[in-house]
């Protein structure tokens, strides 16, 4: 798989209802994270080596040049399947992502794999397999017009990421953000500093999850 995920996708709203990167060695403690995107690595390997349980929840840092949203997959490591027979077209399978509030709008930074018209054949892999399939987007999220209890998500930037590896197992997906992909989301978050999100999973395969509030640490 190539260490650069896909970016471009196309365009579209999306109604939901409301509510390989290669290990290497390198010691770094939870507040360290963020260095691993400084020292001069291509976005989309992510190399961090941390001790329990520093991958057991979710994290989020925010710099001047850049941001990072981890989330923790439990099992991350088994065999994936998407494109589901039984799942029908257009239909999302998977999404991790955090929600965050700020300046009275809400934003989506996630990861998704839906099942479009051209996904005919069952794929089965490994979570890096998974990602590399599906994208990466901030979305602006709103209620849909109608008091219907649903909410309507416009994706504002395409964003990059990759699964995070410790001790030769995959933990999770970390999203990136920078001033190449999602700069004017990174200067917002630089600007207003949000305090927390919720990061957050649902989709057609995935039981829906949402965890307490994650502190977002600036650096």
């Amino acid at each position: 798989m190539s260490n650069k995920i896909a970016r471009k996708f196309s365009v579209v709203a999306v109604f939901c209802l409301a509510g390989i990167g290669i290990c290497v060695g390198q010691a770094l403690n939870p507040m360290q994270l963020g260095d691993i995107f400084a020292s001069g690595k291509k976005p989309g390997i992510i190399a961090p080596k941390l001790k329990a349980p520093a991958y057991s929840r979710p994290d989020i840092v925010v710099e001047r040049g850049r941001a990072y949203f981890f989330i923790p997959i439990t099992r991350a490591d088994r065999q994936w399947s998407w494109n589901q027979g039984t799942t029908p077209k257009n239909y999302l399978e998977y999404a991790w992502g955090f929600l965050l509030k700020s300046a009275g709008r809400e934003y989506e930074i996630s990861f998704t794999k839906a099942k479009y018209p051209n996904d005919s054949v069952n794929k089965q892999g490994s979570l890096a397999n998974l990602v590399g399939e599906g994208q990466m987007n901030v979305w602006v999220v709103t209620p849909r017009q109608g008091g219907d209890g649903w909410t309507q998500k416009v994706p504002i930037a395409t964003i990059d990421g990759s699964v995070v590896v410790s001790d030769g197992r995959i933990k999770g997906i970390a999203l990136v953000i920078d001033e190449n992909y999602g700069g004017s989301f990174l200067s917002l978050l630089n600007k207003e500093r949000p305090t927390a999100a919720n990061a957050v999973a649902y989709g057609r395969v995935l039981p829906y999850k949402k965890w307490p509030e994650t502190k977002i640490r600036y650096r």
